[in-house]
């Protein structure tokens, strides 16, 4: 199975971060802006890395030689982010993740890797976190890993998807939060869980079924 190219991820990088910037300072209320994990790293140089091996994902980070950097290599995606020697690779992961859209956020990993992804469709967030390992350590502030590194899911049309997806969902997220009349930290934290999110055809007669699915 072919892996993405240098240059598609390059493509892909610099098109989600513009569609999310527009995106986000389109739709989300100002004073809400700042509730966006991703939002405040916009600026920031961003570092793609896919693996001949297994996965792809990206960085962002303060300082890189570019604004967008692609590094490819044959080790698997976690050990590639890391850029660690082999015997911190050899170490076990504090965390084996099988599914998608997790996020680890803020944990200090000892002697040990933050985490393995299982299959192609896991979609792990590693955000504020570090690692102390055998005298060698990491800092990483926010970086996205996937199992998927095939080009299909590193377009440039994936890339618009995927950034209007995340501030769509955050829009119905903050809209939610004032409904209940709760922060979106308190929302997020107490009810979304337990919340159903039903989208269709919003025609006349679409709109019509959605509310009595709802």
């Amino acid at each position: 199975m072919s892996t993405v190219s240098d240059s598609d991820m390059a493509t892909y990088l610099a098109a989600f971060a513009a569609t999310f910037a527009e995106t986000a300072d389109r739709f989300i209320p100002q004073d809400k802006i700042s509730s966006l994990q991703r939002y405040p790293h916009l600026s920031e140089p961003m570092v793609g890395y896919v693996s001949t091996q297994f996965g792809a994902g990206f960085e962002y980070m303060e300082s890189a030689e570019a604004a967008v950097v692609v590094r490819r290599g044959r080790a698997r995606i976690e050990h590639l982010l890391l850029g660690a020697p082999p015997r911190i690779q050899r170490l076990p992961p504090a965390f084996e993740v099988s599914y998608p859209n997790v996020a680890i956020v803020g944990p200090r990993f000892e002697d040990c890797v933050p985490v393995r992804l299982c299959t192609t469709d896991t979609h792990v967030r590693l955000i504020r976190v570090s690692v102390d390992a055998l005298g060698w350590s990491r800092a990483i502030r926010f970086a996205e890993l996937f199992g998927d590194n095939s080009p299909e899911l590193w377009s440039e049309a994936k890339a618009v998807e995927r950034a209007k997806d995340e501030i769509f969902s955050a829009l119905i997220d903050i809209q939610q939060a004032a409904s209940y009349s709760l922060s979106l930290k308190e929302y997020l934290r107490t009810l979304k869980d337990k919340l159903v999110l039903v989208l269709g055809d919003y025609s006349a007669d679409g709109e019509v079924r959605l509310r009595e699915i709802k």
